[in-house]
């Protein structure tokens, strides 16, 4: 992501990963959208986390096709918490 800072914790036994951006910037409710997503649709939530075990198996040594596996998933997983976020502020009155 253009604008992003990506720092992780622990190598090759990662067990931290931290987004940052500069205050304002248009991915930071994006990613807040699709935390909160998740968290209201635990369903959505498991099949995320088995792709991602699937392709950390698959993909031990290539970050990029690990990315590359994600991605048609996150795409559609974005889209659908972007529209919810918009439905439930809308709901929420703010």
């Amino acid at each position: 992501m253009a604008g992003r800072r990506y720092f992780v914790k622990g190598n090759e036994k990662r067990t931290h990963h931290v987004h940052i951006f500069q205050s304002g910037h248009a991915h930071i409710e994006q990613l807040l959208d699709c935390k909160e997503y998740l968290l209201h649709h635990p369903l959505e939530a498991k099949a995320y986390g088995e792709l991602k075990r699937k392709l950390a198996r698959e993909f031990p040594d290539f970050h990029y096709k690990y990315q590359e596996g994600k991605r048609e998933f996150v795409t559609a997983l974005a889209h659908k918490a972007s529209f919810w976020g918009e439905e439930r502020q809308r709901r929420e009155g703010k």
